[in-house]
């Protein structure tokens, strides 16, 4: 009896496993993509419709927000465009346009954006997250990414748009890169996979 005793204290003594031994793989990482978008323009109707003493809109002249800009994948861009009523962003879901091809298969394209107020209270249209989301039909591969976007407030890093009220009746229009806005960085999104 005593040596079955030793024996079994000696296997319940022994050495934890050497550090040299294999450890599992972690998961395997989604994999990402940043996508460039070189040009976003937004046009909205201001306050007021831009003539001194004047006061609201006159009835029929106001239009739709719209936004329009360009999302390059590799060597294929989707072209991106929406219209809602203003101040109202959560309008679902828009579909762009791809133009060029990076030869990935059939893929679509769409983004959507909702009211972002992380830097203070602002219009809908000058203060919002970007949501785009690139799919492949073929594999069922889908890449999903977002950013937010400010702007007049290059103090701000999301400040990537300019907007200044235009000619009367005209409105608000917004532009990338221009001096009230974060004129020293691209403006991307960061993307993901879905695994």
């Amino acid at each position: 009896m005593l040596p079955i005793l030793a024996l079994l204290l000696t296997g319940a003594l022994a050495a934890p496993a050497s550090p040299l031994d294999p450890i599992p793989d972690p998961e395997p990482e989604c994999p990402r993509a940043r996508w460039l978008i070189p040009r976003l323009d937004v046009h909205f109707m201001s306050d007021k419709p831009g003539i001194p003493g004047m006061g609201d809109w006159p009835l029929g002249s106001g239009f739709n927000s719209t936004i329009d800009f360009d999302v390059q994948f590799g060597n294929a861009t989707a072209v991106c465009k929406g219209a809602w009523p203003k101040g109202k962003l959560d309008q679902g879901t828009y579909r762009c346009e791809i133009v060029g091809a990076d030869g990935t298969g059939e893929e679509e394209v769409s983004f959507k954006m909702a009211g972002w107020r992380e830097t203070g209270e602002k219009t809908p249209e000058a203060s919002f997250r970007l949501n785009v989301v690139r799919s492949e039909v073929g594999s069922g591969k889908q890449f999903d990414g977002s950013t937010n976007i400010t702007a007049n407030n290059p103090a701000e890093p999301t400040s990537y748009l300019t907007c200044i009220l235009g000619a009367p009746f005209d409105g608000i229009r917004c532009n990338l890169h221009s001096y009230m806005s974060v004129r020293d960085k691209d403006l991307v999104i960061d993307a993901q996979a879905t695994c």
